[in-house]
């Protein structure tokens, strides 16, 4: 079977569908970008005419010309918006759309014009992949027309790369952390700020925030202003290959979005033992099981996430047996060859 994806070729949830994938279908990556994860006889690297999103408008003959040549079996096409239009321009079928989360919750929204070109491209496809039951219900309310050719096929992690790693004998330290995009909607000032406040009856207790985005400079000066300041370490982004290290550097994973259409972040923490706190919103209760796994806040709550982190900052036991917890269930619904199962068996069917 020759499949051809149409997605970023910058992305790491296009990265682990490429590993999960290619020793068992005939799969090739069609994509603009030009600082890739991905450069290899996998991919076809396209040139960008115009900067932007115009790119998918003006880049619809370079597109066919190479999709033609390599006569796919299945088009999947990975975020409806951008790379989804362009799927649907192709005339290809059978084609597959995968709605990753900002396409459905944000992009319909901006103007009735933006919500008919999604139901236009969602229309064209033959199946519809949501990464969540969050995402799924979010697409069935906006178009419950096509609610009987969307399935929930979940971004996987390889849980042989992301696994609890044998500790040597750490300090008396307590590392809370998060690699995370540094942008507004994840409220990393939200969890500095706490940490701070948490420091000051806890010294032993650290903060480690690692990632890039147009929040940097904020977070770097407001860091700067807190008390506890040489506490708080601000670190580049990490490559999602040697992100396992960092994870299993800390005690306590964070994560205070305010809002998640999954929550890779957190799976990937639980895949490696850690217990999480969050607020609930999302897709996130589909991965952190309130007092199993970790801890959801209702209400965005500031003072019962504070008190949250507190429980696990004073209870080992209870941070183990979470993340024990947290592992297990990962194991058990978001290994990625599963999800890849699940994928497989649609194009099968298509």
């Amino acid at each position: 079977m020759k499949v051809a994806f149409f997605a970023s070729a910058a992305s790491w949830h296009t990265l682990r569908w490429m590993k999960a994938l290619k020793s068992r279908v005939d799969l090739h990556l069609f994509a603009f970008d030009s600082n890739a994860l991905l450069n290899n006889t996998d991919c076809t690297m396209i040139a960008p005419k115009v900067p932007n999103k115009f790119k998918y408008i003006f880049g619809q003959n370079d597109f066919r010309t190479h999709l033609q040549k390599y006569q796919p079996d299945i088009l999947h096409s990975h975020y409806a918006t951008g790379y989804g239009y362009l799927g649907m321009r192709m005339n290809s079928h059978p084609f597959v759309v995968s709605v990753w989360g900002s396409d459905i919750f944000e992009w319909p929204a901006k103007s009735p014009m933006h919500k008919y070109l999604l139901k236009t491209i969602l229309k064209k496809a033959d199946a519809i992949c949501a990464t969540s039951q969050k995402l799924y219900e979010g697409t069935t309310a906006l178009f419950p027309e096509f609610e009987n050719k969307i399935q929930i096929i979940p971004f996987g992690i390889d849980t042989k790369l992301f696994q609890p790693a044998k500790q040597t004998q750490k300090s008396n330290e307590i590392v809370i952390g998060i690699a995370k995009l540094f942008d507004k909607i994840y409220q990393l000032d939200l969890l500095m700020k706490v940490v701070d406040e948490l420091l000051k009856d806890y010294e032993t207790i650290r903060l480690k925030i690692a990632g890039d985005g147009p929040e940097r400079e904020h977070l770097v000066n407001l860091r700067n202003t807190l008390k506890f300041k040489d506490n708080i370490e601000i670190l580049p982004s990490i490559p999602n290959d040697i992100l396992p290290k960092f994870l299993n550097s800390l005690d306590i994973f964070a994560i205070p979005s305010k809002f998640e259409s999954y929550g890779v972040a957190a799976l990937e923490a639980s895949a490696c033992g850690l217990p999480v706190v969050g607020f609930n919103v999302g897709g996130l209760a589909e991965i952190v099981h309130h007092n199993e796994s970790g801890y959801l806040v209702e209400g965005s709550n500031r003072e019962d996430f504070k008190k949250a982190l507190s429980d696990l900052i004073n209870d080992k036991n209870l941070r183990q047996r979470m993340g024990a917890r947290g592992r297990a269930l990962v194991l058990d619904k978001g290994d990625m060859n599963s999800s890849a199962d699940m994928l497989i068996d649609l194009y099968q069917k298509l």
